[in-house]
């Protein structure tokens, strides 16, 4: 059910809550500034411990556009929560976000526009986004440079494997049959952004009449703060660990991934702890056929060795 109104389609704007009791306002006040108003706003609370569940029903008494709010135990599953969300949605286009993070005004009338002038198009995204603090001050301005270096399918396969990141969902606004089509977010991984994206690539190869768009605009506000989700390390190298697994097990791991090893190894206080890194699954045992990366442990286990004797002398 896509609900039209002034000749407008509907579109769903699906908000994932955990702990964000003191920054849902400010999402919810991006939204309902939005000059494009015919806009559903669904949100889901997974358990959180904060005021994050009375802030938001208060916030869906003043929303002067049509906002549900839903409450859940905590699940801690990104992706199920977020399939959960499309579940409810009724629009033509939906847009998925955090409720610590925010959209800057103009990103849906902008994005649907394309969307309405070209029916092929299965996502348009923002090249850019903005980073804040706490406060909303706008700490940096992001511009990822391979977004912008995709100019067909092949190359969108081609960059999310080689980065591991190619850009930010809330950044873009997806076609939902499109989400539909491919079943959404695999809630059996771990992870939300690359999953969805990587599905919606492939499906994209297959139906080559499908293109997409990016623009070169700030699409939203990401909140940077002690408790996002993409600074725990070894659940970020797990999640990828998996996708490489169930998306591109025909191909070596690439090296980016590889140096995220490498990297998460090195801030490990001994070899043993460093080694856990590569025995998640195939694919992260598969770094260790990379001869720089065998280099690098044998160079660690010397000096994790030679580290241990000096502190036994003392």
């Amino acid at each position: 059910m896509h609900t039209v109104k002034n000749n407008q389609p509907l579109c769903s704007v699906l908000c994932l809550c955990y702990k964000h009791g003191a920054f849902a306002a400010d999402l919810m006040q991006s939204i309902w500034q939005q000059e494009y108003k015919n806009v559903e706003i669904i949100v889901l609370d997974d358990g959180s411990p904060d005021n994050s569940r009375e802030v938001l029903f208060s916030l869906q008494k003043q929303s002067p556009l049509h906002m549900k709010v839903l409450v859940q135990p905590n699940s801690g599953n990104i992706a199920k929560n977020f399939n959960i969300l499309t579940s409810k949605a009724k629009g033509k286009y939906v847009i998925f976000i955090s409720c610590d993070d925010k959209l800057v005004l103009g990103s849906i009338s902008s994005k649907i526009k394309l969307m309405e002038e070209d029916s092929s198009l299965a996502f348009v995204s923002s090249s850019k986004f903005y980073e804040i603090d706490n406060n909303n001050n706008v700490v940096d301005e992001k511009e990822p440079k391979h977004l912008t270096g995709a100019v067909c399918t092949k190359d969108l396969l081609r960059l999310e494997y080689e980065t591991l990141g190619l850009f930010f969902i809330q950044g873009a606004l997806f076609r939902k049959e499109i989400v539909d089509s491919v079943g959404g977010f695999d809630d059996d991984l771990l992870g939300d952004d690359i999953v969805l994206r990587t599905k919606i690539f492939l499906y994209m190869q297959k139906h080559t009449e499908l293109s997409f768009k990016v623009t070169d605009d700030y699409g939203f506000y990401y909140r940077e703060h002690d408790n996002n989700i993409h600074k725990n390390s070894f659940r970020q190298i797990q999640l990828v660990a998996q996708v490489l697994e169930r998306y591109y097990a025909h191909l070596p791991p690439p090296d980016t991934f590889a140096i995220w090893i490498r990297d998460a190894f090195r801030k490990e206080k001994t070899f043993n702890d460093g080694l856990k890194w590569y025995f998640i699954n195939r694919k992260t045992l598969e770094v260790l056929l990379n001869e720089k990366q065998q280099k690098y442990i044998l160079r660690k286990y010397i000096q994790f060795k030679i580290k241990s004797l000096f502190t036994r002398k003392k």
